[in-house]
């Protein structure tokens, strides 16, 4: 008797086992979210699609150079070069914010960004990431004018929803509508508030070789003076 539940056993524990696993492996593939569509949180200078780990302490030096076709007397936009520092910081997995320092009109600026949604592929596919943006921005550099501006002046806002993918492991793209507000645009036919369509891409040429391409076109005649 003892030895036919033993044999007993022996069959039903390698048949719960594999049941076990088999709802495990289950659960697992039920989603499986995808990462690393662009290597950073900025595509080159813009936000993109990633974000931080959480408490992931990011420190970050842009450079944007000027125009090539203003050739050699700026050195092919070498002299017109601008820098940007900043420090980006992951509260969650979801949810990241950062603080910068550029040297354009010496302005200081903030942001939160969040993902809304992450592409993820299985049974409960999710075809793109989604994430929102919101910034501000104020600038500090001295004005020589008869009229001081003052801090309400100085200020900048603008809200950025980007929406991307990572086709394969090669290719990447997304797309990043952003409206922008100023209290005192730098050109005076620019409006306070105005439009702009971003785009970036990340093609993988190599193992550690990759193309990438981030752009914004602002749409000038958007939106009339609020």
């Amino acid at each position: 008797m003892k030895w036919i539940v033993k044999s007993l056993f022996l069959l039903i524990h390698p048949a719960v086992f594999a049941q076990e696993s088999s709802l495990d492996s289950s659960v697992l593939t039920a989603q499986e979210k995808i990462s690393g569509a662009f290597k950073s949180t900025r595509v080159i200078n813009a936000h993109s699609i990633e974000m931080l780990h959480k408490k992931d302490l990011d420190f970050r030096i842009m450079h944007r150079f000027g125009f090539v076709s203003d050739g050699l007397k700026q050195f092919f936009g070498l002299d017109d070069a601008t820098m940007r520092m900043s420090l980006d910081y992951g509260i969650s997995k979801n949810l990241m914010v950062g603080l910068g320092r550029s040297t354009y009109r010496k302005e200081v600026d903030a942001f939160i960004k969040t993902r809304l949604l992450q592409q993820a592929k299985g049974r409960r596919r999710i075809p793109l990431s989604v994430v929102l943006a919101l910034g501000a921005q104020n600038w500090t550099e001295e004005a020589f004018g008869p009229v001081k501006p003052t801090f309400h002046d100085r200020m900048s806002y603008y809200i950025q929803l980007l929406a991307g993918r990572k086709f394969s492991d090669r290719i990447s793209f997304q797309l990043s509508p952003i409206l922008l507000i100023s209290n005192s645009p730098v050109a005076q036919t620019d409006n306070e508030a105005m439009v702009a369509l971003g785009a970036g891409g990340r093609v993988k040429v190599s193992k550690r070789v990759a193309i990438t391409i981030d752009y914004h076109h602002l749409f000038r005649e958007s939106l009339h003076r609020l």
